[in-house]
């Protein structure tokens, strides 16, 4: 897989419950590279939402007929 260079930051701010969640799921993920896990997390959900709604030329009810 080939390395592409990121230079672009973002940063949010969670909850305190949110933040408990995240390390609870990170701790039995494992993972020392928390940042790097969690951009996997985020980006493949965003890769799988985008997948479902690629745009067509017809409507989902003229595509079933």
């Amino acid at each position: 897989m080939r390395k592409v260079a990121r230079n672009r930051r973002i940063s949010l701010w969670l909850n305190e419950e949110e933040f408990k969640a995240l390390e609870r799921y990170l701790d039995t993920a494992e993972s020392r590279r928390r940042s790097e896990h969690v951009r996997e997390i985020l980006m493949r959900h965003i890769w799988s939402q985008l997948e479902e709604s690629y745009p067509t030329l017809f409507s989902e009810n003229d595509m079933r007929r």
